[in-house]
This record gives structure tokens, sequence and C-alpha cells, in this order.
């Protein structure tokens, strides 16, 4: 499904703040171009000190350039590796939230008296243990004695987001137009990446999915998802269990051992979100995932959580509709009866070219997905279907003939159609 750039999430922006906020910005890059220019004059614009000058750049626009560019440093795919590695910096440069505003965030939210004990016991006076562009997290200790991470939004974050993600995208919309730029959908890459940065200043639905990602991974020993206080979450704040000993560490520092074990402990993890729950971490960069120095075990720490939107499978019922086999495919619950084999895989023939249909969450994936998987049979002729899946003895592979129509198949060490 694509997105047009009308059909963004984020709430509209009178034309006021617009142009004010489209003057500060052309101010803000006359200045940085000038610095630009007089390094390159003076010669001394070398590749380091050109890092530096976009990242400072970048930092001095504010929150939403700075989260963009952060969601951009994991996307190789979109830019080179070293253009990454620049942008990737954002992740530990971005400064915290004024000592004077963060006292009243905290007033509002919790309320004086257990403001006065998170802020006189956080460490280091208040100074956080990490600091992004929409919020930053402080370790504090409640009055029994728990630490805890208290993660507080930036002051006027909403209004400042709201206004610069609305100038990007009417950005693309332009950018669209100009000739070496036609084909790429710009304003559509925009509109998402704007509506996936606004959705991050929902802290309600953060404290739900941080539960819900908890409860999902409570099987996996070595992926830790930090316990939320709800008593204490609010609009503003998040007061989560602090986990000690994460750090970030190059790959240079770990072993080839070591690393091999936290990204398959990773890749685990983030296939049960996929293939099972389809409730998905969606911001897995280097500022979200930490190793715990407590057991050598990976740590995942999740700050962001974002769930599919339930999709609707349409269905043509009509007598022309057309030729199609829709199989039901069904494995050995682990408490009794027959789930959903999620993961399972179909393939089959069409005109001498070989289809692969998978079976995906009912919660969403792909654009539209159901318990059914479909095959299309444009002549309306029996089909030679190949099933495979995986199941807790391994990797199993089943060939069974397909009418048209709809159909169940049970696989229990075999495809059994029914």
């Amino acid at each position: 499904m694509t997105t047009s750039p009308d059909s963004s999430g984020i709430p509209p922006v009178s034309a006021g703040p617009l142009v004010r906020r489209l003057a500060e910005i052309g101010l803000i890059l006359t200045r940085r171009v000038a610095v630009l220019a007089v390094l390159t004059v003076r010669a001394v614009l070398s590749g380091r000190r050109a890092r530096t000058w976009l990242l400072d750049t970048i930092t001095e626009l504010g929150p939403a350039f700075i989260k963009v560019a952060q969601m951009l440093s994991t996307r190789a795919d979109l830019l080179p590796p070293r253009h990454c590695r620049t942008l990737a910096a954002l992740h530990e440069t971005v400064l915290p939230i004024p000592a004077r505003e963060l006292a009243p965030v905290l007033e509002r939210a919790l309320g004086p008296e257990t403001t006065r004990a998170l802020v006189v016991t956080a460490d280091h006076g208040g100074t956080p243990v990490a600091s992004g562009s929409i919020a930053c997290v402080y370790r504090a200790t409640l009055p029994d004695r728990r630490d805890v991470a208290v993660k507080v939004r930036r002051p006027g974050i909403e209004t400042t987001l709201r206004i610069d993600l609305t100038i990007m995208r009417r950005l693309g919309g332009v950018l669209k137009h100009v000739p070496g730029l036609r084909g790429v959908p710009i304003a559509e890459i925009m509109t998402q990446l704007g509506d996936a940065v606004y959705a991050q200043l929902d802290f309600d639905a953060e404290r739900r999915n941080l539960a819900s990602l908890r409860e999902n991974l409570v099987e996996y020993k070595a992926v830790r998802v930090p316990e939320v206080n709800d008593e204490l979450c609010t609009d503003d704040v998040l007061v989560m269990e602090f986990l000690p000993g994460l750090r970030r560490r190059s790959p240079d520092e770990m072993t080839e051992a070591d690393r091999t074990e936290a990204v398959l402990t990773a890749l685990h993890a983030v296939y049960q979100m996929h293939f099972h729950d389809g409730l998905v971490h969606c911001d897995l960069h280097p500022g979200n995932l930490a190793l715990s120095d407590v057991d050598g075990n990976g740590a995942l720490d999740a700050l962001v959580a974002n769930q599919w939107e339930n999709s609707v499978l349409l269905r043509n019922r009509a007598p022309n509709a057309g030729n199609a086999a829709y199989l039901r495919l069904l494995r050995p619950g682990a408490a009794g009866g027959w789930v959903d084999a999620i993961g399972a895989e179909v393939d089959h023939e069409i005109n001498g070219e070989t289809k692969r249909a998978q079976l995906y969450p009912t919660n969403g994936h792909a654009g539209a997905s159901g318990p059914e998987v479909q095959l299309a049979l444009p002549k309306g002729e029996p089909t030679e279907a190949t099933i495979t899946w995986r199941d807790g003895n391994g990797v199993h592979q089943s060939t069974v003939d397909v009418q048209p129509g709809h159909h169940t198949v049970k696989l229990d060490g075999t495809a059994v159609l029914r």
C-alpha cells in the first residue's frame, strides 16, 4: 500500500508557524554554508572537518532533522556506508534536556513529591544516561530503593516535530518534480519517515508495546526487555526497570565468537517478533541495541516497538471471481489442537515460472494478510504445490496436489490436504 503525501498522520500546521520556521531554517543554513565556504577557502576542509560540519548543521536544525538522519544512518541500502557511519554519530552527540527544564516536566507528570525523590537520587545530579532527539533517559531510585530508568519527553517537542515534519513532507512534494528525481517516491518516503518519527511521541503506545514485547520474549533468556512501572507512566514520562551493565561496543572490542552469538541472539528475537507475534521492534539502531556485561549475553534495550496495523484481506466470492486455491495451513499447537503454521511457504508453478506464497501473521504483513495462502490458477486446473515448514524437529517439505477452492492442510511431519 502506498501512502500519498496528503495522508500523513501528523496534525495540520497553520501557515504562520511554518513561515517563521522556514525563515529560521534558512538563516541556519545560510550561516552553516558560510562556515563551509570559509573552511573551503582556507583549504582546511578535511574529511573529518566535513563530517563535523554536517553533524553540527543537522544538530542545529533540530530534533526532527536529527531523528530522520538517525533513521537514515541504518539504511545502507539508501546511503553509502561511509555516510551511514557519519550519521550514526548522532546517536551519541544529542544534547540533554537543560536541567532547568527537567524538574517542571517531572512535576507536571509525577507530582512534586515523587519528582523530588527522583531528582535527588538521580545519578550525577541529574545527568542523563542516554540522550535522544525526542527524549532523555535518567537513572533514578524510587522510595522503595528500586533503580529505575526514567524516560522524559523533551518539552515542546510535539509542536517542533509537527512543524518540521510538515516542512519535510512538503519539500518532498516539491522535489519529486525535479527532473533527476522523477520516478523516485520522495514525497511518499518523507511522509512515511515523518509518520514514523511522530509516532514515537506516543508514550502510552510505547508503554503497551514494551509490556507486550517483554511478555512475547520471556522465553529468550539472553534477551532482556525492561519491565514498565505502569503507575508512574504518563504522556510525558515513562518509568521502567533499569538494566545495569549495558554499553555499546565496537566490533573490534569483541571476539568473533561473541559477535556471532550477539547477532544470532538478536536474529532469533527478531524472527520471533516477525513470524510468531506480529509485534516488531522497528527502531533497532545502535542507540536501542546494547550488550550486557552481566552475563555476556545480548540484551535488547527496547525503547520503541511498533505493531503492524490490522489489515484486511478482501476476497472476491462471486461465481466469476477467477480461479484460485486457498490453503489454510495448520501445525500442532504447543498446548494441543492446531494453530496457524506461520512462516510456512508454498511453491507452485504458473506458466513455467515458480511462484512462492508464505503464511504471515493475521494482524498484518506485506500489505494484506489472512489465515490462508492464495495460489493463482489461471487455467482453473489442478496444480502441484510444495510446502516447506519448520518445527521443533527441523525443516520439512511435502508435495500435495491442489484443486481450485478452499482447503485445509495439516502439517504434522507430512502435509495432509483435506
